[in-house]
């Protein structure tokens, strides 16, 4: 379990880095700053990424309560990044029409200076903060060394990577052109003490490769020659007689001279200090470790050779730091149609990246695949009902309309990604291990599915498109709010919202009795009148008792009211609000009664869309927020960010003769 927890939190932490590099394309032409600030972010993403790794493969009794902790913050603070993200995203794609040429041009004017304002680069100043924060704990309260002298006494767990170790070359298939590059890396005219680090995530054949360079070159061009694997909770006394029995057999039985950590390093530095050696470290997880072992390595200069392997790009620029040396980075694994057959029959396979334009290979061979726990690819695999131990299968880049209905037998299936466009099959609810499911478009899916969906009673994180539409809400026995309501597991949901959702569908989401994040998108029905007024949502004391977070966003004309008491234990509130419904509401504006919400309340961020909105509009919202939150009892932090200035109305006030202004 604790697995799942922390490859679903690095799978998050990933997606974010990867969204991250994007914005960083041509395609956004941000400002200079706002780049450097993404690039700080990413580095310090990727260390806490690599923080998660160590946890990766421990059993959840095995982990600190505090590291628990904060593995969940983390993927929490992945998830408000995400969002960000997307919303940056849909702010540059996204538009209220118009046909005007004055439109047009102020259109074309905003795409050139949008990126270049101060709304994105502050948010990006904020999230920087925030990941510092989360970084900084989690070197206080996980001391990742507690791991680099693991008692003696406890029990001895099978390696995954040993056969991997003493594979022959012959079972081998496509590894010559990486291992060739790694050869060639370790050449060198002179004697200089020389290290390559391979590096890449796990699954990808890293200890493979860099076995078969060991094997590849000649003991003959060294004295001595040694491979070890390190493992994420090493015991270094052993680790170190391993080294010794393979250099010198005559040291290794004298154990009386061996009894600790320092005599071993003395032992092994003494016997390979004249010579020219070979060695292969495998599988280091923090720097430490790395170090504790390079001290007993001597740099001597006869052209002694060292190969480390590693997931975590840090770790390896430290094996590579102060010598001569070169980090390689695993390539993922691609299927060359003459060699799939005998490459699909690997026994230690666990992550799996195909690419559409070289996966033209049934998988039909893949059932030896047992240990295969991850595929991502651009193309639906034949037979992929036989990967029997899959936990996560991302399908968000393939071009399928459905998706087949062998996939329910997939009963270990943690984690399910696909694009809104796909029609998922009837008999979900069979998958009783889902997690997380994203994107659902309930608005194409069958009435069966949706019966299915309120099975899947261990879903903790959902992401679906909900059309609110008269066919939906009038279908009898398979309305769609009673399957939602059954999710009682829920802890995560985003949903996008097309129509008008009423009260009805506030209550659904107030009834989840475990949700802690709900983010939610208010938008039109594709056919609908852009300025139909809606009824203000009124959240009661009832609902959304355990809700942290709440990030809602308006792209349509819409309202709330928090009654007192309302969502009790509420930390951080967003909105996204259209300013120029300010006065459609009468008196209170877009947002009644803020100062009501729970005394846990510590930040509220209002992001004022001032597209078509005239400046008393937008001012008097603003006033109304700011007023709102000076007499909420805990003082929230309040930040309240303009978007679309640009694109505001020009004319005259709009307020209501009746509306009060509020006294500075």
């Amino acid at each position: 379990m604790a697995e799942m927890i922390s490859s679903a939190a690095t799978g998050v932490l990933g997606s974010v880095i990867d969204k991250l590099a994007a914005m960083l394309t041509d395609k956004y032409n941000l400002a200079r700053d706002v780049k450097q600030g993404i690039r700080s972010l990413q580095d310090e993403l990727r260390t806490m990424e690599a923080m998660l790794l160590r946890l990766e493969d421990k059993d959840d009794d095995q982990i600190d309560p505090l590291a628990k902790d904060w593995r969940s913050k983390v993927r929490e603070l992945s998830y408000d990044i995400e969002d960000c993200i997307d919303r940056f995203v849909l702010n540059h794609s996204h538009g209220d029409g118009g046909s005007t040429a004055n439109f047009v041009h102020k259109a074309i004017q905003m795409v050139k200076t949008l990126f270049k304002d101060r709304g994105i680069a502050e948010e990006i100043r904020r999230l920087k903060r925030l990941v510092s924060e989360q970084s900084e704990r989690g070197k206080r309260y996980y001391d990742i060394n507690q791991c680099l002298l693991a008692s003696s006494s406890q029990p001895v767990l099978l390696d995954p990577r040993a056969p991997a170790l003493f594979q022959e070359a012959r079972d081998l298939v496509g590894i010559d052109a990486p291992r060739e590059e790694i050869i060639s890396l370790l050449r060198c005219e002179d004697k200089e003490h020389k290290v390559v680090s391979i590096y890449g995530i796990g699954g990808q054949g890293k200890t493979t490769l860099a076995m078969e360079v060991y094997n590849k070159i000649t003991e003959a061009a060294f004295d001595s020659r040694a491979f070890v694997s390190v493992s994420q909770t090493p015991d270094m006394k052993k680790l170190l007689r391993d080294i010794l029995s393979q250099i010198s057999q005559r040291h290794f039985d004298q154990p009386q001279m061996l009894e600790t950590v320092e005599q071993l390093i003395r032992t092994v530095k003494e016997c390979l200090k004249d010579k020219r050696y070979f060695i292969l470290i495998d599988d280091i997880w923090n720097v430490d470790a790395w170090e504790l072992v390079r001290s007993a390595l001597p740099r001597n200069d006869n052209g002694s050779r060292i190969i480390t392997t590693t997931r975590i790009e840090l770790v390896a620029k430290s094996c590579c730091t102060g010598i001569a040396a070169q980090m390689y980075q695993a390539k993922p694994l691609i299927l060359v149609n003459k060699h799939a057959t005998e490459f699909l029959n690997s026994q230690v396979l666990r992550v799996l990246n195909i690419e559409v334009e070289y996966c033209e290979c049934p998988l039909g061979h893949v059932k030896s695949l047992g240990q295969l726990k991850y595929l991502k690819s651009s193309k639906l695999p034949e037979d992929i009902e036989k990967l029997e131990r899959l936990e996560t299968l991302d399908m968000r880049w393939a071009r399928l309309e459905n998706l087949p209905t062998c996939i329910i037998q997939l009963h270990k299936l943690v984690r399910l990604f696909v694009h809104s466009s796909v029609r998922l099959p009837d008999g979900i609810g069979s998958l009783q291990a889902l997690e997380e499911v994203s994107t659902i478009n309930l608005g194409i899916q069958s009435l069966k599915f949706i019966q299915g969906l309120g099975d899947l009673t261990n879903l903790k994180l959902l992401k679906i498109d909900w059309s609110c539409s008269t066919e939906l809400r009038d279908m009898e026995d398979h309305k769609v709010g009673p399957q939602i309501s059954s999710l009682v597991n829920l802890t995560r949901l985003r949903i996008f919202v097309h129509g008008e959702a009423g009260k009805e569908g506030i209550n659904i989401l107030a009834s989840l009795p475990m949700l802690l994040s709900l983010t939610v998108t208010l938008s039109n029905d594709q056919d609908g009148d852009a300025g139909i007024l809606f009824a203000r949502h009124a959240i009661n004391r009832q609902g959304f008792q355990s809700l942290l977070k709440l990030n809602l966003r308006c792209w349509r004309e819409a309202a709330l009211e928090f009654e007192p008491e309302a969502m009790p234990k509420l930390q951080r509130l967003k909105l996204e609000l259209r300013a120029r419904c300010q006065f459609k509401f009468g008196e209170g504006g877009l947002v009644l009664g803020l100062q009501n919400l729970g005394l846990g309340l510590k930040h509220v961020a209002v992001v004022v869309v001032c597209y078509a909105a005239v400046a008393d509009e937008v001012e008097a919202l603003e006033d109304d927020i700011r007023g709102a939150a000076a007499v909420h009892p805990n003082r929230p932090i309040l930040q309240i960010q303009r978007i679309h200035q640009d694109w505001m109305a020009q004319g005259c006030s709009r307020r209501p003769s009746d509306h009060a202004i509020l006294e500075a």
